[in-house]
């Protein structure tokens, strides 16, 4: 499929439906769909972008920026998630838990190696990022 602009909506829309959901636990259910998504469609290659840092500069560099960009978003969700529920800790503790929770290797570590459902992992991550992010009503 061409990249068009059509495209690049669609793949923005859930990030920024996330980002616009009310209710908190409701969007922190909606960073798992969307980190399940992402993982399905490119876990695979980030693990092989992650194993290639490691030996090659130029794509240590391509994986900095990947990781730079994905904690730039989690930001984003702390910050709005910050708006309309009271957080365990600080906006940056959030960011950098989102960041660290959706890694692509906890994906490809659960499904992978851990033989549980995309659907699971989904589930999984959506009631840990609640129980660690969200106080106690």
């Amino acid at each position: 499929m061409p990249w068009t602009r059509e495209c690049a909506a669609a793949r923005t829309r859930p990030k920024l439906e996330q980002l616009a959901e009310p209710d908190p636990n409701r969007q922190l259910r909606l960073v798992a769909r969307n980190a399940r998504v992402l993982n399905e469609r490119a876990g695979r290659l980030l693990e092989v972008v992650r194993a290639a840092a490691r030996a090659e500069a130029d794509i240590d560099a391509i994986w900095h920026d990947i990781n730079a960009e994905r904690l730039t978003r989690a930001r984003k969700t702390a910050t709005a998630l910050a708006r309309k529920a009271q957080l365990r800790g600080t906006v940056a503790h959030a960011a950098r838990t989102l960041w660290t929770l959706t890694l692509p290797e906890l994906y490809g570590a659960q499904l992978h190696d851990g033989g549980v459902t995309a659907a699971t992992y989904e589930r999984w991550l959506g009631d840990v990022l609640i129980a660690a992010l969200l106080s106690d009503p």
